[in-house]
């Protein structure tokens, strides 16, 4: 989604929400898509590729690495950039829920950098850390 806070609001009502029981077991899955649509009067960000954002990631690698310290697998971040090169938002998807407690160290270092001016227009990225 981008925006770490935004998330673990929704992650509190889903865990707080009623859930009909599973049929035929002791498990099961609810899958329900979320989609949110920016206005008509809103101009989407300008899509970075993970080059974009290279030297920045590898200025941060031990401080990324610190955080996902006793983890494995790959996280994906998504990040939007202002104008100025300042982190408006962002967030981080971990490998598996393992990796839940890795998330918020990730989101504090990908939001302390300094990124390049995008332009005119607020960027968004997405790259695997």
């Amino acid at each position: 989604m981008g925006d770490r806070k935004t998330e673990l609001c929704m992650f509190d009502a889903l865990k707080g929400a009623s859930w009909p029981a599973p049929q035929g077991g002791l498990v099961g899955i609810a899958r329900n898509p979320f989609e949110f649509q920016a206005g008509d009067d809103v101009r989407a960000p300008v899509q970075w590729n993970e080059g974009q954002v290279a030297t920045q990631r590898a200025s941060l690698k031990g401080e990324l690495s610190q955080c996902k310290k006793g983890t494995s697998g790959r996280f994906t971040a998504t990040l939007y950039i202002d104008t100025d090169g300042n982190p408006i938002s962002g967030s981080v998807t971990p490998p598996d829920e393992h990796g839940e407690g890795a998330v918020d160290c990730l989101v504090d270092v990908l939001l302390g950098a300094r990124y390049d001016s995008p332009g005119s227009w607020p960027a968004k990225v997405t790259l695997d850390l």
